[in-house]
């Protein structure tokens, strides 16, 4: 390895270097991406601990069973106020779409055909070449050999790429409701194991304090008014 990097020229050097530094900063990137997207989920599955802190305080909640219960309950229905715009915004497209069908005919096709129109190519060809024999990197800039072609001249057109609009925007939201919902949920089933967990270690402690209050045993005259009175 070490003859290969000599034998290097000094170009070839450059672009190892500008590979390696690319790299690096891509596994910052992602680094701090995961990061974010734990923040994210962290920050939404704390609507369960603020949901649940006044029943727990208040022991409305009667075991693990009875908090997953409740708990699930109240996901269901955030999951249910946070998911209904975009679903909206996917039947809003697929009715405005069977409207324009039933005026001009039941045909899908248009969405394909202007859809294939927005799409692009890039010209790969002769674009690389091999560092070191079996690197491959990217000498020049592909070039493109097909661009985007809008038609806004025309209404199906228009239908389309509001369709298109409606569509991506309500899948990935929906998408990212559920993810949140999948979130929470575990959150509740880690919350109720803990919460709930017998820890014979803490109960151990309990019952010493708890001892602890009352050191004294009632004398004999105490016992006996005590059983005359139960």
């Amino acid at each position: 390895m070490i003859n290969l990097l000599l034998k290097l020229s000094e170009s070839d050097k450059r672009v190892l270097i500008a590979l390696c530094l690319v790299l690096i900063i891509l596994l910052v990137l992602i680094g701090y991406l995961v990061k974010l997207i734990k923040h994210i989920l962290s920050k939404k599955a704390d609507f369960v601990d603020n949901s649940m802190y006044d029943l727990l305080d208040a022991e409305v909640i009667l075991n693990k069973k009875h908090f997953r219960k409740v708990s699930w309950e109240k996901n269901r229905r955030k999951f249910y106020f946070s998911a209904r715009i975009p679903v909206f915004f996917i039947l809003l497209s697929m009715l405005t779409i069977f409207i324009y069908m039933c005026v001009v005919g039941f045909d899908l096709s248009f969405i394909g055909k202007y859809n294939k129109d927005l799409s692009f190519a890039l010209d790969w060809e002769n674009t690389g070449e091999l560092l070191l024999g079996f690197i491959p990197v990217l000498a020049r800039w592909p070039q493109v050999s097909k661009v985007p072609l809008f038609h806004f001249d025309k209404v199906d057109a228009w239908l389309t790429y509001i369709f298109d609009l409606g569509m991506i925007y309500g899948i990935i939201h929906f998408i990212l409701c559920s993810i949140v919902l999948l979130i929470r949920n575990i959150r509740t089933i880690k919350v109720s194991n803990e919460y709930y967990k017998k820890d014979l270690n803490a109960l151990k402690e309990a019952k010493l304090q708890a001892r602890g209050v009352h050191i004294k045993k009632p004398d004999e005259e105490l016992t006996k008014v005590i059983k005359e009175e139960t």
